[in-house]
């Protein structure tokens, strides 16, 4: 071997494990029966010489100390008994495994506790957007998903994952942008051109449907829609001499229950002086915001009622060094790189 070295017939690396090779000779560990490195993965890779091959690398210093007691209760396999680190990363990121992996984590304690606790909190987010979720949204998620894997994490047994995430979030939006804005409502929320449509099934006084005919009819027909009776319409005061009794009902008929529009003098409402034409006419137009507002509210989408679609349960990766690792990535750097190659 030194004169392998001084040759350079060695590469660096192989170097530093030759040395680590005679040191554990030296102290009487026998080698395994293979010869070199592709020889010696195929022997190894057997459950017989599981003991006998990873007693050699521990005492060759392969394994760091802290990793040795991992390996020996893993048995030096990987989930879905992988072996070698190509073989058991090609198998955890694949997404049908990706839920063999996790349970071979949990069930041998490769995984933190903060970690699992982080884990479950994103399971039980999830679970309120399936329980919460509208029915558009439940057909989109069973469509991309596939309803195995829904009943799988509502159960507790799948393992949410940023796929899923995305997925939820993308249901979400899609059922947004298929809803649209309110009927007769612009792209911004404004009212449009057109004027503010009603909701489905709404009939005001005379069967009126639309904030033109509503206004129309009560224009002909005051005395239905609570405004002073007579052929002057909205412009009409009340007539002198009413007692106060009625002058007040007819003017909290006026006016929206739990509503007081701003500018009525304290005056009329206590009814020192009847109101004049233009104070009516104040009232209506308040009346008519109110109606128009509760129209809008009945129209909107639930979108506001609905939870925001649940964040995926692995944070998206920050550009810092603290990036949570891929299952992929966690399960090699703790228990895939103890396989001695």
């Amino acid at each position: 071997m030194t004169f392998a070295i001084a040759a350079g017939f060695m590469p660096p690396e192989e170097i530093e494990n030759a040395k680590k090779m005679l040191e554990a000779l030296k102290k009487g560990v026998k080698p395994p029966a293979c010869k070199g490195r592709e020889e010696c993965d195929v022997y190894c890779a057997e459950d017989e010489h599981l003991e006998e091959c990873m007693n050699f690398a521990i005492a060759a210093g392969f394994i760091p100390p802290e990793e040795v007691e991992m390996m020996k209760k893993t048995g030096g396999k990987g989930p879905g008994n992988c072996r070698g680190k190509e073989a058991c990363e090609s198998f955890c990121q694949n997404p049908d495994n990706q839920e063999t992996c996790f349970n071979f984590a949990k069930e041998h304690g490769l995984i933190p506790e903060e970690d699992m606790k982080r884990m479950e909190e994103g399971r039980q987010q999830m679970m309120q957007g399936f329980n919460q979720a509208p029915p558009q949204v439940m057909d989109c998620l069973n469509s991309a998903l596939g309803s195995e894997t829904i009943e799988k994490i509502k159960s507790g047994t799948g393992m949410p994952s940023r796929e899923i995430g995305d997925k939820m979030q993308q249901c979400f939006e899609t059922m947004k942008n298929q809803m649209g804005p309110p009927q007769g409502m612009g792209p911004g929320g404004n009212e449009g051109e057109q004027g503010m449509g009603m909701p489905e099934g709404f009939s005001g006084p005379g069967g009126c449907r639309t904030p033109e005919e509503c206004q129309s009819y009560c224009q002909s027909n005051p005395e239905e829609c609570g405004q002073p009776g007579g052929p002057e319409g909205e412009n009409r005061m009340m007539p002198e001499g009413l007692p106060p009794e009625e002058m007040q009902r007819q003017i909290q008929q006026m006016i929206p229950e739990g509503m007081m529009p701003e500018g009525i003098p304290q005056e009329m409402m206590n009814f020192q002086q009847p109101p004049s034409p233009e104070q009516i006419q104040q009232i209506q137009q308040e009346q008519m915001q109110q109606i128009q507002q509760e129209v809008m509210q009945q129209m909107q989408p639930p979108m506001e009622q609905l939870p925001p679609p649940p964040p995926p349960s692995e944070p998206p990766p920050p550009q810092s060094m603290n990036r949570p690792p891929t299952l992929g990535e966690f399960l090699l750097g703790l228990l895939l790189g103890l396989i001695v190659e």
